[in-house]
């Protein structure tokens, strides 16, 4: 929404200052890419949903080659100073937020346009690490639809949100023990990343 607010006025000049005090603080830079799968203007929301927050960039773009040639031109745009890319930020199962279930999506739609955004990203940046799944909290045993329709063969990490609440790591345990046996049976293992995560603090007592 920042770098393209318009079709065809593409400018990564918002993002660069970002990236750059990132690399100057000394970090190694994953990125999501993008976080939502579309801009207000090449959504293919219907007219119902509002044009305000994240509603209609939650709905795929009407032509996802729109989607994929951004995707490429900014992995080329940060090919040496972003090294991960993750493709889009929990879709399917958090409600209205990126590709929800009452527009229809499902796990195969993302699985489809993350294949595009990776070739897209491998084309402009072999050597980037794409990141990708679900982006679920660990227990959602949903989250293991996308390695059993196929989506593992499309990243090279797999990504989780685990957050905690006031879990003890070790109730994480069975979850990834799921997760592997998930990935043994359907023939293909890759690492997994936590890509966020939090526990509550002590100072979280005003939140709560």
């Amino acid at each position: 929404i920042w770098a393209e607010p318009q079709p065809g006025k593409l400018s990564f000049a918002p993002i660069d200052p970002h990236i750059e005090r990132l690399h100057a603080a000394g970090m190694n830079i994953l990125s999501l890419l993008p976080s939502n799968p579309s801009t207000s203007w090449a959504s293919e929301a219907p007219d119902s949903v509002p044009n305000r927050d994240w509603y209609r960039l939650a709905y795929a773009p009407k032509d996802p080659k729109l989607l994929f040639d951004f995707v490429g031109k900014a992995a080329a745009h940060y090919k040496g100073s972003v090294t991960s890319w993750e493709f889009l930020n929990e879709p399917l199962w958090v409600p209205d937020f990126c590709l929800p279930k009452a527009g229809g999506y499902t796990v195969d739609t993302y699985i489809a346009l993350l294949k595009g955004a990776a070739a897209a990203i491998r084309a402009a940046d072999p050597g980037a690490k794409i990141i990708g799944g679900l982006a679920i909290q660990s227990e959602i045993v949903f989250g293991d639809e996308f390695i059993k329709a196929g989506g593992l063969d499309s990243v090279d990490i797999f990504n989780l949100h685990p957050y905690a609440g006031t879990r003890i790591p070790e109730t994480f345990i069975p979850d990834m023990e799921r997760i592997r046996r998930v990935m043994d049976e359907n023939g293909v293992r890759k690492p997994i990343w936590a890509t966020e995560a939090a526990y509550y603090g002590i100072d979280a007592y005003p939140y709560l």
